[in-house]
């Protein structure tokens, strides 16, 4: 699971799978002191330690494998199978798998194969972690059976590894189509497809496709072509993140040439995105894709990247680098544009409130409550405030996450907010949002009166005290790696402080408060004009010219009536 800090010393952390818990003293997770107290040496001594415990794994768990494929009756050892005839059964039944699942789900049936939606099952398939796959060989003969290859129990093919490896890397196509096909997304499944996985070999998909011209002599490879692409269009995101989207692309298919990548292999990257963790923690980010993966799974609660991030973030990368490379005729045509995830996506998004007992257990923490501090020798305040205690330290991370509690604001709204912005009118103490050009829709600009709680826990004070002494800004923040976001740094730690609190909720977070905001107002049957007014929302139809002409007393009035009976007394 990586490092963690416990007092001055970092730890190897690793949770242990139930299979070999006897192997290690029953325990189901492990730490083990690195015997440092330097973040960057606990990572390297982190990797080796992880390295280690799973080759340790994979050496208890291999003598079962051994054991099973010797366990065969002379009867079934009697029957010899020619390994291209297994292997094809095996892709006609992927093939026919995916069929069944296609026409349920279009004709809006549930899946046939709910177990091809077992995300900790699939990754199982994925790891080739044969013994955390429940009844492995019978699955793989009703497979073969179903493709009129018929064995007794305990034939030694289903012992082969390549024959499991075939059926793992079957399964793992069938079950990315499958989670495709449950949200309504149909178009990755083409006649194209079909034939080419048929036919046992993907790349054979490419020849229907239309192209817009043939490709250089010599195609560069995955990472050469997105390096000329940074050089060439300097995109204004940086290239960061897309240079991280990439390394997972290329972890997955191999660094091959741009133009042997076939939108099999970017759908079946879609459906692992899905299990792939939201976590900016570094040492998450340095390990592999699939380690990833097991890491999120392993948390219990996974907290996995949305739809709409995988939209349009990681795919809308790849396919603005493919469409490069189609007009450099590096490659034929854009693979991606094939595969690409739909608007449908961003409906399965969670977009849930927090519950009032989820709103109690994060007020009642002694970041709200009074805490004791760590600080720096230069008196910096570090860390997570989770040890009580009597001092109220009313900085940026305790205001920001009651400032969108009562206001609905997002998060750069008000962490990159110039401190001369709280402003008073008519009585009315307020954010004024309406200046601000760095905002996300013309929508976001905006007055938004300062709930009375905000002004009784002293954040006007606050405000004063950063006047007097000259600061720009209205929260002094961590540094951000985006330029054009300055509160993304506290954003990831806030994140963090949730997890070390105990208090994250899977697929909840800090722009959570901006829908529960939205909940609290319309238990207060404040209307969806005003509701979209307060909080910075578009409005359809013509409730928006309605919205637009809301005075600030209108505002005032709505935002007064944001009511958490259940939540604790902030001191």
């Amino acid at each position: 699971m990586g490092v963690r800090l416990r007092g001055a010393i970092w730890y190897f952390v690793q949770d242990v799978p139930k299979d070999v818990r006897e192997h290690f003293g029953g325990s189901p997770q492990i730490w083990e002191s690195l015997r440092t107290k330097d973040k960057t040496a606990a990572k390297r001594l982190g990797a080796a330690r992880y390295a280690a415990f799973w080759d340790k794994v994979d050496a208890i768990r291999e003598p079962a494998e051994t054991t099973t494929a010797t366990a065969a009756s002379p009867e079934s050892a009697s029957v010899l199978l020619d390994p291209q005839t297994l292997l094809a059964a095996v892709d006609r039944w992927k093939v026919a798998v995916i069929d069944e699942c296609h026409v349920a789900a279009y004709n809006g049936y549930d899946c046939p194969y709910p177990d091809l939606l077992d995300s900790h099952l699939t990754y199982a398939f994925q790891r080739y972690h044969w013994p955390d796959i429940d009844d492995l060989e019978g699955r793989l003969a009703t497979a073969l059976r179903d493709q009129g290859i018929s064995l007794t129990d305990g034939h030694p093919v289903l012992a082969q590894v390549h024959l499991r490896r075939a059926f793992a890397d079957a399964w793992k196509t069938a079950a990315s189509y499958a989670g495709d096909f449950k949200h309504q997304i149909f178009g990755g499944w083409t006649p194209a497809n079909r034939t080419a996985l048929d036919q046992g070999h993907r790349a054979s998909a490419e020849v229907t496709a239309p192209h817009k011209g043939s490709p250089k002599v010599g195609s560069p490879r995955i990472s050469e072509v997105l390096d000329l692409y940074i050089k060439s269009e300097k995109p204004k995101e940086g290239d960061t993140y897309r240079r991280t989207y990439f390394r997972r692309l290329i972890e997955h298919v191999g660094d091959i040439p741009i133009e042997e990548v076939t939108p099999p292999q970017l759908t079946e990257l879609r459906g692992m995105l899905a299990s792939y963790p939201v976590s900016k923690r570094q040492d998450v980010s340095e390990m592999s894709l699939q380690e990833a993966i097991a890491w999120n799974l392993a948390s219990g609660e996974p907290q996995s990247l949305t739809p709409q991030t995988i939209r349009k973030k990681w795919f809308s990368s790849y396919r603005a680098v493919f469409d490069w490379a189609v007009d450099q005729e590096y490659c034929s045509h854009n693979r991606v544009a094939k595969v690409m995830p739909s608007k449908e996506w961003d409906q399965t998004e969670d977009r849930e409130p927090y519950e009032p007992n989820e709103l109690r257990a994060i007020f009642s923490t002694p970041l709200f409550q009074g805490c004791e501090v760590d600080r720096r020798e230069d008196g910096t305040v570090y860390g997570y405030r989770k040890r009580p205690g009597a001092l109220a330290l009313k900085d940026a991370s305790y205001w920001l996450p009651i400032l969108a509690l009562y206001g609905g604001y997002r998060l750069h709204e008000i962490g990159a907010a110039p401190a001369k912005d709280v402003q008073v009118e008519d009585g009315i103490h307020f954010l004024n949002l309406e200046n601000r050009n760095d905002l996300k829709t013309p929508f976001s600009r905006r007055k938004v009166r300062l709930h009375p709680e905000i002004i009784r826990l002293g954040f006007l004070n606050f405000v004063d005290g950063r006047l007097s002494a000259g600061a720009e800004m209205l929260f002094d923040l961590p540094p951000s790696d985006d330029p054009d976001d300055y509160a993304k740094g506290w954003g990831k730690w806030f994140n963090l402080w949730l997890e070390g609190n105990g208090v994250k909720v899977p697929k909840k977070a800090f722009h959570t408060f901006r829908h529960t905001v939205r909940r609290a107002l319309r238990e207060a049957d404040v209307t969806d004009p005003i509701a979209d007014c307060v909080i910075g929302h578009k409005t359809p139809g013509m409730g928006a010219q309605y919205g637009k002409g809301v005075g600030l007393w209108k505002r005032d009035e709505a935002v007064r009536k944001i009511s958490y009976p259940s939540l604790p007394s902030i001191s």
